[in-house]
């Protein structure tokens, strides 16, 4: 079951979602909005390959840091943003009891996410801790980028029920950057000079 919830975070479903809503939001000509969805998502996603990479490569070097913080959850923190700006945005449109529904599912959903990388020891506490708070800072950031946006137009039932279906279609497959990052850091491992 674990396994099961914890995929919903894995990058082979976050990022194709990523791309399905940039691509509706470019489609329906809501700028302030794309560049606010792909700004949070990229910059959590950039951030977590940066500390993987930092910590992967340089990590050993820093008294005490490896035994608590190895990589930080990048499900937790893509699950984060991805789930908490896409309930944003398809939240606008209600009334204030539904939203606040639909942001506690929401808010569930990613703890489940983010209990499964302990409960598969997957992450440490610190870690999937790491991942939650930029993932939320990014939501923040991406509320309060589009307050004053309103609700989206055209259709964005249909953009839930598209999502949910690619969701479904990509849901259990693996995408190798988690191994790719750490052949990264392997590769970088005595040329940072930060790590000496």
């Amino acid at each position: 079951m674990w396994t099961f919830i914890t995929d919903f975070g894995d990058s082979a479903v976050t990022l194709p979602l990523t791309v399905l809503v940039a691509a509706y939001l470019a489609l329906v000509k809501r700028p302030q909005l794309f560049w606010s969805w792909s700004l949070a998502v990229g910059g959590t996603g950039g951030i977590i390959a940066i500390l993987k990479l930092l910590l992967g490569s340089c990590g050993q070097q820093w008294n005490g840091l490896a035994s608590v913080m190895v990589s930080p959850s990048g499900h937790t923190a893509m699950s984060t943003v991805v789930y908490g700006c896409f309930a944003g945005l398809a939240g606008r449109h209600l009334s204030p009891g539904p939203r606040l529904l639909l942001r506690s599912a929401t808010a569930l959903w990613i703890g489940l996410i983010a209990i499964s990388r302990l409960i598969l020891s997957a992450h440490t506490l610190p870690e999937v801790i790491t991942g939650f708070v930029f993932g939320g800072l990014a939501v923040a950031g991406f509320s309060r980028a589009t307050r004053a946006e309103g609700a989206v137009p055209l259709h964005l039932w249909r953009l839930v029920v598209v999502s949910a279906i690619l969701v479904a279609a990509v849901h259990g497959t693996k995408w190798p950057i988690e191994t790719t990052i750490k052949e990264l850091a392997l590769s970088l491992r005595g040329q940072i000079p930060a790590c000496h």
